[in-house]
């Protein structure tokens, strides 16, 4: 019945004389005249039923003609006449849950006279789109420049439905690579109704973010006002010392008289050296920045919420340069110079002569610019 419904849609879109073509060689069905590569419509048939045969609608013109490859493909020219709708499925009914349009895609191992479940990881279904290269609709071998896949994530049965939804894009340096943008998982770590926005294999909590590259921004929060627009972005950071000079974990740009209000939260371990591996440090520190006329400078001190230690060298407490907690020293914000250059505004580690130890940047919200 499924297939009828369809066909009888797809018969509605041949108004305006299109060109039907066949391969395999059989007759057309009762409703068409001739055999082998072409037919024409007869009356106003109710159904059209194709098996096995390649069928495929086409506006007619030489501009549009092709020969088909898939079992049902549907061409429109445009011919410079605006937007036309390739294919529509419309449905009506009495109720709320009555008569809506419904696409299917179907899935099972086995063939069609002795079909059997999918199994965990099996890939139900696709929704693809494809663009034009100037050599063919490939899209780098990839067949498709984005997409939308479906998945078992479990042996199938009459009990056991699990699935989970893939969305691919591609990046825009790159022709053939498929990048994962968003995955909706039933299975996993993360147990049921997870999901994950990157490109890592499942996601790992009810929502995971995965930014590949540690320094860009992992997410955004941000309202629409009259002027200058409330906003909040969250960078991490990773970097590791093996002596006293300064670095950078994170390193930003500030706008031109604008204000910022920016917390770090920093957790460090040694793993070697004149430290004993396992050692620990973590600090969390808010700082207000003002960039005056495109120079940026710490307002007042560093505000920390705690900063605890015990690598040697940097335990609280331990009374750094100008009475300074060492452990508030080795992690701190700074603008300006400190930073590189005056516009700029960072998170500063310091680590220790000898001694090897690894900074993370767990988390850096900024919020801000305001009076941008």
């Amino acid at each position: 019945m499924a297939r009828r419904r369809l066909a009888a849609l797809l018969v509605s879109l041949l108004i305006a004389s299109p060109a039907l073509a066949q391969q395999g060689g059989q007759k057309w069905p009762t409703h068409y005249s001739g055999t082998g590569s072409s037919a024409t419509r007869k009356g106003d048939p109710q159904y059209l039923v194709w098996s096995p045969d390649i069928l495929t609608l086409t506006c007619g013109g030489a501009t549009c003609a092709f020969t088909p490859s898939n079992p049902l493909t549907i061409a429109v020219d445009g011919n410079g006449s605006g937007a036309q709708a390739a294919f529509i499925l419309a449905s009506y009914g009495p109720t709320a849950d009555l008569g809506p349009s419904v696409f299917v895609l179907r899935r099972a191992r086995g063939t069609i006279g002795s079909p059997t479940p999918p199994q965990a990881a099996d890939k139900i279904g696709t929704l693809a789109v494809q663009t034009y290269d100037n050599v063919n609709f490939d899209n780098g071998g990839q067949h498709a420049a984005a997409s939308i896949e479906f998945y078992a994530t479990q042996n199938h049965d009459s009990t056991h439905h699990g699935t989970s939804i893939k969305f691919f894009t591609t990046p825009d340096t790159a022709s053939a690579p498929i990048n994962t943008v968003l995955f909706l998982s039933q299975s996993g770590a993360a147990a049921v109704n997870a999901l994950l926005v990157g490109a890592i294999s499942e996601p790992l909590a009810r929502f995971h973010i995965y930014e590949p590259g540690a320094g860009n921004p992992v997410y955004k929060m941000e309202s629409e006002t009259t002027n200058d627009n409330p906003t909040v972005v969250m960078y991490q950071g990773r970097q590791a010392s093996t002596n006293a000079t300064p670095g950078g974990l994170i390193i930003l740009a500030s706008t031109s008289n604008a204000a910022y209000q920016a917390t770090a939260l920093v957790v460090a371990r040694c793993t070697g050296g004149s430290c004993s591996a396992g050692q620990a440090l973590s600090c969390e520190v808010r700082s207000t920045i003002a960039n005056v006329s495109g120079t940026a400078a710490v307002v007042g001190t560093n505000s920390y919420a705690h900063c605890n230690s015990n690598i040697t060298g940097l335990a609280s407490g331990g009374g750094g340069s100008a009475g300074v907690d060492t452990c508030q020293e080795a992690c701190t914000i700074a603008a300006g110079a400190s930073c590189g250059s005056a516009s700029l505004f960072c998170v500063i580690y310091t680590g220790v002569s000898s001694e090897n130890i690894v900074w993370h940047l767990e988390r850096f919200e900024v919020a801000g610019p305001v009076g941008q």
